[in-house]
């Protein structure tokens, strides 16, 4: 089952991307909140290992 098409912009370059831009390739998508511990320890690696 596909998930719904939608969109987001970039904060940074006001790009947009959607979600049917990634074509049939597998998607894991994670939502942030400044919150959260479980949010800012994820965030902490990913961008360690893929600069925002």
């Amino acid at each position: 089952m596909k998930a719904p098409d939608f969109s987001l912009t970039n904060v940074r370059t006001q790009e947009t991307w959607s979600l049917t831009d990634a074509g049939d390739h597998a998607m894991m998508l994670t939502f942030w909140t400044s919150w959260c511990p479980d949010s800012i320890n994820d965030k902490r690696l990913a961008t360690k290992t893929a600069p925002l």
